[in-house]
């Protein structure tokens, strides 16, 4: 595979429609259309984990783009001038009010990479989520957020009612629920085994 050159196709202030060129594995001349954020901007997504009372901090907002609302990690865009952690830092204050602790940053993620070349960090933090630690949102008016403070046993079952009153799960936040679901069946597997 060989990239040949790349063709901006259209442009808004935040989003450039593109069209890769690409030899395939025969020496084909092909193309690939796809978006990217204006000047490879890239995001992180914030894991907010109450370890002491087993609970997670979810965000449910609107999407423009489904008309729907989205139950999700918070997340946003990384500003040019700041780091990745400052950035999870900025962004879990403004959409839930909540602060925590950094305990993990990972690299670049692909988000859909058959689809666009954003990529995202995920941030693991811990939070305190007693109330009274909560801070005002600091939302812009394009965005409708509401905090969901969520028992991490229940998470599953939480999720499935969300979806039943219309919601849409994100699927990083689906994939991370069934990672936990998974780690207690092989936990509660091995510990009946013993």
């Amino acid at each position: 595979m060989e990239i040949i050159r790349t063709e901006i196709l259209s442009q808004t202030a935040w989003l450039e429609f593109k069209q890769k060129i690409y030899l395939d594995r025969e020496g084909r001349e092909r193309n690939w259309a796809f978006v990217e954020r204006v000047g490879g901007q890239k995001a992180v997504f914030i894991i907010p984990l109450d370890p002491k009372r087993r609970k997670i901090l979810l965000i449910r907002q609107y999407r423009v783009p489904l008309a729907k609302y989205v139950v999700e990690f918070p997340a946003g865009l990384i500003d040019e001038w700041e780091s990745v952690a400052e950035t999870a830092q900025r962004e879990l204050i403004e959409e839930t009010g909540f602060s925590g602790v950094i305990l993990n940053l990972s690299g670049a993620l692909a988000m859909s990479s058959g689809i666009t070349s954003e990529s995202a960090y995920a941030a693991l933090v811990e939070v305190d989520l007693d109330p009274s630690h909560r801070q005002p949102q600091l939302l812009e008016t394009a965005e409708d957020i509401e905090p969901l403070i969520v028992s991490l046993d229940e998470l599953a079952t939480f999720l499935a009612e969300r979806e039943k009153k219309g919601d849409i799960i994100d699927g990083k936040l689906y994939c991370f629920g069934l990672g936990l679901a998974l780690s207690s069946l092989i936990n509660a597997r091995c510990n009946s085994a013993s």
